[in-house]
């Protein structure tokens, strides 16, 4: 289906205004790219900053193991002053019923 002719002119019309606006843009962003200027340190700072944020990645992910490691050994720690808690409750239990079965018994 074709366009009609009156449609075709409207976008030609607007885009006559958009084309010089457009073009303006690209000259001013031309003459900015033109001012910066050819750092070739930059580059060795970009490289340096890529390898400081890889080490920091590295230490990170050590950090993380190690930090598992200690989790799952005060995890075995806690177990076990559980089991030693319950443990001294029963003893503690078993000599009041002794001790009340001593007392009883005179």
């Amino acid at each position: 289906m074709a366009l009609p002719l009156v449609t075709i002119a409207k976008l030609i019309g607007q885009l006559t205004v958009l084309v010089p606006a457009a073009e303006s843009l690209l000259r001013s962003l031309r003459s900015t790219v033109s001012k910066i200027p050819a750092n070739p340190s930059a580059a060795e700072h970009l490289d340096d900053m890529e390898k400081a944020l890889k080490l920091q990645v590295e230490v990170t992910e050590n950090l993380t193991s190690q930090l598992h490691m200690i989790q799952s050994a005060l995890g075995g720690i806690q177990k076990s002053l559980k089991l030693l808690t319950y443990t001294i409750i029963g003893v503690g239990i078993l000599a009041v019923v002794a001790i009340a079965i001593a007392l009883s018994r005179q």
